[in-house]
């Protein structure tokens, strides 16, 4: 009993979720309405159809009718719901009865078993076939409505994204501004002093200094991950664009690598660049590529341990170039591999390294970036980890000789 009264609820459920359709999302034409009179229309159309082409074929038996009802049927189902499909299939059986079957006009009024299986058959069948017609299209549009709602979401998202960081840009320009003119002022102070102050002061300007030097520091890391965040932002949109032309891939690759060394002069980089830098030339927008490196560079200090050195090397192939950074930190998981490029997706169990001398927020989005802009290079990216051993992360640019891009 328990069984039976189950499949009734789930039966139950069924036809009342078919039932209750919601059409306030469906044009004008796939209302219930239009439904019931296209259903009703097909069917008695079909009937005059046939009529007028057979007039003899009153009382005789034709499957080929009852299969082109189950299709009207299916049809219904689909476009207008389950409501008018029951009704076209109700018609539909009247209708066969009464014009195909012998004796005619007997739908109710049968009297063998047989009659009566063939009565359910029919009618059990068409609504089968109305039911999954139904629920096909009706999953079909749930599906379409959610990946609508999903966009929408999306695109609030990254407009809130947008105007967040715009709102945070105005403040911390402002507070930028406000610390470099105190460093300013602090040292017109210092000159301003007569000579033999007494090293009370002296201690004291020295302290002020170094803590605008930590508040200059803290407000770049603010502006840098404000920045990564809008870029985020703009990539996944496709509203960013690169300004391409020929450039030397070595020269960007050297300006980043010294740029790094001035601002964590306690870190060691090898830097290993062709013997023929002029072949490294490629068809790119420095300052994108000088972002990617940057990143693989900030990503390799603040995760490998400060005594350990970093390897920034550039290789060049027949047709593409290889910029590969190397370091010698945890690594990476085989199964982390290719979700780290994913937008805010964060490694778990791989920890900063706290006395890396560089500031270690992160939001999870700076190898998406670095993805996305050598995609718009056409080239590639990708790390060799093994943990307990390092990482090497790596991109690769097509070469650009003779004014073409190999």
């Amino acid at each position: 009993m328990e069984y039976i009264h189950s499949l009734a609820t789930r039966a139950r459920r069924l036809l009342l979720g078919c039932l209750q359709y919601n059409t306030s999302h469906l044009p004008r034409w796939r209302r219930p309405l239009v439904g019931y009179v296209i259903g009703v229309s097909l069917v008695v159309g079909a009937l005059l159809l046939n009529l007028i082409g057979r007039p003899d074929s009153r009382h005789t038996t034709m499957p080929g009718i009852g299969l082109y009802l189950y299709f009207t049927t299916l049809i219904i189902a689909i476009f207008w719901g389950l409501g008018p499909s029951i009704l076209v299939l109700l018609a539909s059986f009247l209708a066969v009865d009464y014009f195909y079957i012998q004796p005619t006009a007997e739908a109710l009024h049968y009297d063998t078993l047989e009659d009566l299986g063939n009565i359910v058959a029919f009618i059990s069948a068409g609504l089968l076939i109305a039911i999954v017609g139904h629920r096909r299209e009706a999953v079909r549009i749930r599906a379409q409505i959610n990946e609508t709602i999903a966009q929408q979401s999306q695109q609030q998202l990254e407009n809130f994204i947008a105007i967040v960081c715009h709102e945070l840009k105005t403040p911390i320009t402002g507070a930028s501004g406000f610390v470099q003119l105190a460093k300013r002022k602090l040292r017109q102070y210092e000159t301003m002093q007569p000579q033999g102050t007494n090293e009370h002061q002296t201690e004291i300007s020295a302290k002020v200094q170094n803590m605008l030097e930590h508040a200059i520091k803290d407000l770049n890391v603010q502006t840098r991950l404000i920045n990564d965040l809008l870029d985020a932002s703009r990539f996944h949109n496709q509203r960013v664009r690169v300004d391409k032309r020929p450039c030397l891939l070595a020269h960007i690759v050297r300006e980043v690598v010294e740029r790094e060394r001035s601002v964590v002069p306690t870190r060691i980089m090898h830097l290993g660049l062709p013997a023929k830098e002029e072949d490294s030339c490629v068809l790119a927008d420095p300052d994108r590529i000088a972002q990617v490196l940057t990143n693989y560079l900030t990503n390799a200090l603040k995760y490998s341990p400060a005594d350990k050195p970093l390897h920034v090397t550039l290789r060049l192939d027949d047709q593409v170039a290889w910029v590969l950074v190397r370091d010698e930190g945890p690594g990476l998981p085989v199964e982390e591999h290719q979700r780290i490029w994913d937008r805010f997706y964060r490694v778990s169990g791989v920890e900063v390294q706290r006395n890396a001398d560089i500031p270690y927020v992160s939001l999870g989005v700076g190898l998406y970036i670095c993805s996305t802009i050598i995609e718009l290079h056409q080239g590639k990216v990708g790390v060799w980890s093994q943990p307990a051993v390092g990482s090497t992360f790596w991109f690769t640019l097509p070469l650009f000789r003779d004014g073409r891009v190999e």
